[in-house]
């Protein structure tokens, strides 16, 4: 589990690092099909991957995470269902 958990969060910081570095949200997979934090429930795995991406990112981009992670979500707002996927709740959590 431990194996597979640190590979989602890479692929996570990796896909993020892409969307930034070239400004196209096609590079979102796995934010876009994985919901890394169930809403409303005590979910301990989950709140350890956001918590590990949110260090990976400070890591790369410093504090200024959640203004990053904002003008990527204003880029989807008008983006249909399908593609946006779960990418918004989950880097909502992220902020």
């Amino acid at each position: 589990m431990k194996i597979v958990t640190d590979q989602l969060i890479e692929k996570a910081t990796v896909e993020i690092s892409n969307v930034i570095k070239h400004e196209d949200i096609s590079y979102f997979h796995t934010l876009r099909t994985h919901w890394l934090l169930r809403p409303g429930t005590d979910d301990i795995s989950g709140e350890k991957i956001i918590n590990q991406l949110r260090t990976n990112l400070t890591n790369l981009y410093g504090v200024n995470n959640s203004h990053i992670l904002n003008s990527i979500i204003s880029k989807l707002e008008n983006k249909y269902p399908l593609i946006v996927g779960y990418i918004t709740s989950n880097l909502r959590y992220l902020g």
